[in-house]
């Protein structure tokens, strides 16, 4: 019995752990797409076009970055 609740609030425990991990990790990532975010719309575009191409560079960057995560997992 005794053995039992101590694999229980092991199994807490580390699931808590997981979990604010992983919480933490989604803080970072948000983070970082925003700062991304936030400079291409403080940039002075001269014209939608150039906008355009600031989006469609944040857009390629982010599917090198999932491409190099999913082969990795």
């Amino acid at each position: 019995m005794s053995e039992d609740n101590i694999d229980q609030k092991f199994i807490r425990q580390m699931r808590e752990r997981l979990e604010s991990s992983l919480v933490q990790k989604e803080i970072e990532i948000l983070e970082y797409w925003l700062g991304e975010l936030t400079t291409l719309y403080n940039r002075r575009h001269q014209s939608i076009a150039d906008l355009q191409v600031d989006i469609q560079n944040l857009c390629q960057k982010m599917k090198n970055r999932l491409k190099i995560l999913r082969t990795r997992g």
